[in-house]
């Protein structure tokens, strides 16, 4: 198992969100797990390891004019497609195995009102967890309703706050004990791709 199941990243600074989710799955095929990828404003194509993931979604609001080679589209309005999605995943007899990675929810939040969003996203993030499955999120935070924002950042196991001249770290796994949550801040970034690694490290 791993440390933590759900793991969101919120970046606010000039990060590579393409590299990042590259480096994830990178790290989540070395501890033996099978990436499945959800992607949102980064496209399949600018990933170098799509094709080695077990499955990726593309939740985009935009029509495509080409077929899609080796993914699926969902609308970002179409909350239901990406838990059908994920569940294709549920008779592969290796649930804990399964890793979901990806910025989707930049893509949903400007398009789902606030109260399906905390409904969807409080599913999604439970049966993650009951499934002992482990999950990345990437999320550009000043884009979106900090009421959203803060719907994502409660459902985390461990959240990572980046900006432009620090990384927050932060564990949320007893959330009712927040004034207890171990916070430290780590201030160069360029270790950051390190610091992911230790964090997905399992037994």
């Amino acid at each position: 198992m791993p440390n933590h199941a759900l793991v969101l990243l919120v970046l606010d600074g000039g990060f590579s969100v393409p590299s990042a989710i590259d480096c994830i799955v990178e790290r989540l095929l070395d501890a033996g797990k099978l990436p499945v990828l959800i992607l949102g404003p980064t496209s399949p194509y600018d990933l170098r390891k799509m094709n080695e993931c077990s499955g990726t979604a593309w939740v985009t609001p935009l029509p495509l004019t080409l077929k899609p080679q080796g993914f699926r589209t969902i609308s970002s309005e179409s909350l239901i497609d990406i838990n059908l999605f994920v569940s294709g995943f549920n008779e592969q007899g290796a649930q804990s195995r399964v890793a979901i990675v990806g910025d989707f929810l930049d893509n949903i939040m400007p398009t789902t009102a606030f109260e399906a969003f905390a409904r969807f996203y409080g599913g999604f993030a439970a049966r993650i967890k009951e499934q002992g499955r482990t999950a990345v999120f990437l999320l550009e935070s000043q884009m979106h309703d900090p009421r959203k924002v803060a719907v994502a950042k409660r459902h985390a196991d461990m959240l990572l706050e980046f900006t432009d001249d620090k990384l927050l770290v932060t564990d949320m796994r007893d959330a009712s004990k927040a004034s207890k949550c171990d916070r430290r801040e780590v201030t160069d970034i360029d270790k950051w791709p390190t610091l992911m690694h230790k964090l997905l490290e399992v037994e």
